[in-house]
């Protein structure tokens, strides 16, 4: 249940606390006092968009916070059982700036819009005067029905298989499409593949490599020079290379060996130092190579082999291994070009085994819809009976759908439609063209009691319910709701009277003037503070003891 709702900041709330209790709680006031703000704050709660029009004019921020105890819950689902503290409460607390910024938090940790949404599903059931209009709107029909046959693990089963049959169309469309073009994308291909084939590339370190034997090419006459001078001091010559100074050192130690102890190993030491020259000498020699020889044809060779892999990189790539990547991915798709038939037939058997599928689910969704709807509608009905709607016919219409190909649509094969007749002789239509405001009213409280024992919330909130209807129906409609706190919490803004008296609760939220704004205020009300405030929405300019009379009547009949 709700047990706490901090407001501050949000238009004429500067700074509101209100504690609730289980049971019926009903919230009224004068038009303009607050009451949206109250219903806004939670709508804020449970994950709607906070618009920064909503921060309180001077301030650069608002903040909502709501304190839920589900300690008693059985059914909150396992895989949200983490969010919840140690003494069995949530908080959650949404923050939002003058500057459009906003953020959500849940007992301390930030949480994602989305997230948020699929938690208070479970805790908050907001049903405001826009909800009454909505259920005009045919398109949610399918939606509730599904609510309240709990069809939400087959609604996806069948929204996966549904998508991925549409991007098997999708595919197979742009295949056929391309097919038209298949002569001319196939010889272009083919014109692709032949050019990079002809070209043998390995990778970009052939570009280094030709670009270094360029770059010494174009340097021969440096190079020799430099190379010959190497060759000449470490080997070649009889006097002047090092390699003939090392032999000759080499030979004296010998010499001296009958001498000098080690001087045999200073000797093979020297030798060793005289082939590591030699070795020298003959890579200078290497480095030169053959294509030295002639390095005019080396250049013509190498510039040729560049400027062939550079049109193929102005065509295809940046590098030689972006050239091939292209290559592979041309020779994919004129396989597939070459294999279409092949293609279509294979996607034609997958959509069948798609189909397939979706009939199977589709067909176990129209068969838990239908009884869904003979069971939503007797309860329905019997609810509006309650409300002084004793002749009315209310159901629910499944017929198949119009979907994008062989019947399947987005949520399966169903059309589904309230329909209703609110008076004897009438055939029935949809419930957007024939109910009034007091029907639709009736209407939409009957079918959150229907679903509410199956989808229940631990708090449910009204937001005038009861506009279009008075007298003995709102007491009806009141006592409806009182019933139905019997087993979830249940606030209500009213402008009854009838409802207001029912309540076991009664929060009067009020607005006044505070250094010169305008500020909301909560108050519980006792029986006192309760036969003003229902003498208030029963009377009219003059309040009369005879109305304050009636106030009190109401509040001790309707006592439980």
């Amino acid at each position: 249940m709700l047990r706490a709702l901090s407001i501050k900041n949000v238009a004429v709330a500067k700074s509101v606390n209100i504690e609730f209790t289980e049971g019926f709680t009903v919230l009224t006031g004068e038009t303009g006092a607050g009451k949206s703000i109250l219903i806004d704050s939670l709508e804020l709660i449970a994950g709607a968009r906070a618009s920064k029009d909503m921060v309180r004019s001077g301030e650069s921020f608002a903040t909502v916070s709501a304190i839920f105890d589900i300690s008693d819950r059985e059914d909150f689902p396992e895989r949200l059982a983490d969010v919840v503290d140690e003494n069995g409460e949530i908080e959650i607390i949404r923050k939002f700036s003058a500057d459009g910024r906003s953020s959500a938090k849940l007992n301390g940790s930030s949480i994602p819009i989305t997230a948020l949404r699929e938690v208070c599903d479970f805790l908050l059931g907001i049903s405001g005067q826009s909800d009454s209009r909505t259920l005009t709107d045919k398109s949610i029909h399918i939606n509730l029905l599904d609510d309240y046959a709990e069809n939400e693990k087959l609604v996806c089963e069948y929204s996966e298989i549904y998508r991925k049959m549409l991007d098997n169309r999708a595919e197979l469309k742009k295949f056929k499409e391309s097919i038209v073009e298949k002569s001319m994308m196939s010889d272009i291909l083919k014109y692709q593949l032949k050019e990079i084939d002809a070209a043998k590339l390995t990778s970009e370190a052939e570009v280094e490599k030709l670009e270094r034997i360029l770059k010494k090419a174009r340097d021969a006459d440096k190079v020799a020079r430099h190379i010959n001078l190497i060759k000449r001091a470490l080997s070649e010559g009889e006097k002047g290379s090092a390699a003939y100074l090392v032999e000759r050192a080499s030979q004296a130690f010998r010499q001296l060996s009958d001498i000098i102890d080690n001087a045999d190993d200073i000797a093979n030491r020297l030798e060793s130092i005289r082939f590591e020259l030699i070795d020298m000498a003959e890579t200078a020699s290497d480095i030169i190579g053959s294509d030295m020889d002639d390095p005019e044809k080396t250049i013509n060779i190498a510039e040729t082999r560049l400027r062939q892999i550079d049109r193929l990189k102005n065509k295809y790539g940046l590098t030689v291994e972006d050239i091939l990547a292209f290559r592979a991915n041309a020779a994919d798709k004129l396989d597939k070009l070459e294999s279409g038939d092949l293609i279509i037939d294979e996607l034609e058997r997958e959509f069948k085994v798609l189909s397939d599928k979706a009939i199977k689910v589709s067909d176990d969704l129209t068969r838990r819809r239908t009884d869904a709807g003979r069971e939503i509608s007797d309860k329905v009905c019997a609810y509006l009976k309650d409300l002084d709607m004793p002749k009315v016919r209310f159901f629910v219409k499944i017929s198949p759908a119009t979907g994008e190909f062989d019947g399947f649509a987005p949520l399966g094969r169903d059309d589904v439609t309230f329909m209703i007749s609110a008076n004897p002789g009438e055939a029935p239509v949809e419930l957007g063209r024939a109910a009034s405001g007091g029907e639709l009213s009736r209407t939409m409280l009957s079918l959150k009691c229907a679903l509410a024992s199956k989808h229940p919330s631990d708090t449910y909130i009204f937001d005038e319910i009861d506009t279009g209807i008075s007298g003995a129906t709102s007491e009806k409609m009141g006592r409806m709701l009182r019933e139905l706190s019997k087993s979830a919490q249940v606030l209500c803004v009213t402008h009854s009277p009838q409802i207001a008296s029912l309540a076991e609760n009664h929060l009067l939220i009020r607005k006044t003037e505070i250094d010169g704004r305008a500020e909301s205020s909560v108050t519980e009300l006792d029986r006192e503070g309760r036969i003003d405030e229902i003498t208030r929405i029963i009377g009219g300019i003059e309040i009369t003891d005879a109305q304050r009379r009636a106030a009190s009547e109401m509040l001790d009949q309707n006592k439980k």
